[in-house]
């Protein structure tokens, strides 16, 4: 699975900058290494599931890349952030549980 997460805007008068964040499942691999979940087959793993957390990652990144680089209100951001992280560590509750024996 790829999740492909984007923004397009009108940074000064006439000049649009857009950006994209592009995660696949090798991001997920990276993800479950972190949160110390095991290795696992990722087709065992619900559809559902691995989108939530790949579209999470995404945003993070999308929303890091436009708070530095594109005046992005660092307020909103950090509010947002907080949201998914929420969502992120629900989600990893959720796979815990399905990885359980």
């Amino acid at each position: 699975m790829n999740v492909r997460l984007g923004w397009s805007g009108e940074v000064d008068p006439n000049i649009w900058r857009k950006v994209d964040v592009s995660v696949d499942e090798t991001d997920l691999r990276r993800i479950l290494i972190a949160a110390g979940l095991p290795e696992t087959d990722l087709y065992t793993v619900p559809t559902s599931l691995v989108f939530i957390l790949l579209e999470n990652e995404a945003e993070r990144l999308l929303l890091a890349q436009l708070t530095s680089r594109h005046g992005y209100p660092a307020e909103m951001a950090r509010t947002r952030l907080a949201e998914l992280a929420t969502a992120r560590t629900t989600a990893l509750a959720t796979l815990r549980e399905h990885l359980r024996p």
